[in-house]
């Protein structure tokens, strides 16, 4: 087809389309500085970015790029001010070029460990581990977690319920080390980042950028 046709002249003339993905502080810096460094430096345009938990600078010159801010409902601290930043982009563009990708708080179902972190723990396992967390009264009738695992505690609850699994495994249960605790973290949805919105985040930055000149890969 002449699609692609046409993506195999992008490649062979190393002319492929560059997005950049930052998180937190980094999406900031790809939302904020990195277009306009790239000019700066004469290098190949950024087609496109995504930013991940993060408020876009006050000040921030907004560019005709497309651009995906995913956040977390439950951390209202940076998902109202991205709503708002979204909207007058799409606004002052006068297309929409800005997606705000919003994610709940995940389910634990029963295959969640499974699924996230499936080298750790089975099918059966992961079904387990659910049914003690319940037990434990750490997860609701709608299997969301209550309570913040990053919250300091002595003697934090969850730990102690999937103490047994953790070991056997060979988890340290160390926040921004194990991937148990990672995985909670995640699925409580305050400040994480995420896997979920990303093929969906690519998509919209992808049909929306096109490609490139073949005239502005030559740029060093």
């Amino acid at each position: 087809t002449n699609e692609i046709v046409s993506e195999n002249d992008y490649i062979n003339e190393g002319c492929l389309p560059v997005y950049a993905q930052g998180l937190s502080s980094g999406g900031h810096f790809v939302s904020s500085i990195l277009p306009n460094a790239m000019k700066a430096l004469n290098l190949q345009d950024l087609r496109g970015y995504l930013s991940q938990i993060s408020v876009p600078a006050d000040k921030e010159r907004i560019e005709d790029i497309p651009a995906v801010f995913i956040t977390m409902n439950r951390d209202t601290k940076i998902e109202k001010p991205v709503a708002l930043a979204v909207r007058k982009m799409n606004s002052k563009i006068g297309e929409t070029k800005a997606l705000h990708i919003k994610l709940p708080p995940i389910p634990l179902t029963d295959t969640f460990f499974s699924d996230r972190i499936g080298g750790y723990y089975s099918a059966e396992i992961s079904t387990e581990m659910v049914r003690s967390l319940h037990n434990c009264d750490i997860i609701n009738d709608s299997n969301e977690i209550i309570r913040n695992p990053r919250k300091p505690e002595k003697k934090p609850k969850w730990k102690n319920c999937l103490k047994r699994f953790a070991s056997a495994s060979a988890d340290s249960m160390v926040s921004d080390e194990s991937p148990l605790a990672e995985v909670l973290n995640t699925a409580f949805g305050m400040h994480e980042s995420s896997r979920d919105g990303v093929k969906e985040a690519l998509t919209f930055l992808k049909d929306r950028a096109g490609n490139p000149k073949i005239s502005d890969c030559n740029k060093k």
